[in-house]
């Protein structure tokens, strides 16, 4: 007789979840202590980002003072680093609530190791079993590459965040067939596109690789499909369009 494996024998156990994210919650807390203790400059990209969302903050307590929306549109599409600026755009947004300082631009990154942990979670639970999805997310969250991202102001991490998370919704919706998951499809994909210019590289495998992976959702007539994926790819295209539209 055939046993039973161990995504079979265990339940989706809500308690994984929990245990993860009190995981990522001590992390955050060593995170932050060691920018305290290291208080460092921002370095090399994470200047031109920095710099990036100070300007872009400046330009929106400009715009909330003047009302004249020229220079806070030019800021919103700044190319002048020739770098997409979701990650300015995600610094200024905190920035307004937030102390403008490096060190929390680089805690404000930690949010992103939280979005690739859960997304690689979400992935492995839905193809081997809530176990095997935590484990996946555990060990990942201790590779000292990614943790060591999460403590910097760049666009790697955050890149490859999108990338896991629009591979979880992929799956979720079974190859375009639902459409509130294909739209998260193309909110992730646009907000990466604002992040890396190589974006469709980095995210070309693991969507490849969530479009194969299941087999769900064939009763769903092609039309539905590709009237899910062309509202994916125009919630994509409204969040990055501007920019490249521009520069």
């Amino acid at each position: 007789m055939d046993q039973p494996g161990l995504a079979a024998r265990s339940p989706r156990a809500p308690w994984w979840r929990l245990a993860l994210a009190f995981w990522l919650v001590a992390q955050l807390a060593v995170a932050a202590l060691l920018l305290h203790a290291e208080r460092l400059p921002p370095v090399n990209d994470e200047f031109h980002y920095y710099a990036a969302g100070r300007r872009l903050a400046a330009a929106v307590s400009a715009f909330l003072s003047t009302a004249e929306p020229g220079p806070l549109a030019a800021a919103l599409v700044d190319g002048a680093t020739h770098r997409p600026n979701g990650l300015a755009l995600w610094g200024a947004a905190w920035s307004a609530v937030l102390p403008p300082a490096p060190q929390m631009a680089r805690l404000l990154s930690f949010f992103f190791l939280a979005l690739l942990v859960f997304a690689i979670r979400d992935v492995g639970a839905r193809l081997f079993g809530e176990p095997a999805g935590s484990l996946a997310a555990f060990v990942l969250s201790t590779c000292p590459l990614a943790f060591g991202h999460a403590r910097l102001f760049m666009a790697n991490l955050p890149a490859t965040a999108m990338a896991a998370a629009a591979a979880a919704a992929l799956l979720r919706s079974e190859r375009f067939a639902r459409l509130g998951p294909s739209l998260v499809v193309g909110a992730f994909f646009g907000a990466g596109m604002l992040l890396r210019l190589d974006f469709p590289v980095e995210a070309a495998a693991a969507l490849g690789a969530a479009v194969l992976a299941l087999p769900g959702g064939e009763a769903v007539p092609l039309a539905r499909r590709a009237r899910n994926a062309l509202a994916a790819a125009g919630v994509a295209l409204a969040l990055c369009g501007p920019w490249y539209a521009v520069n």
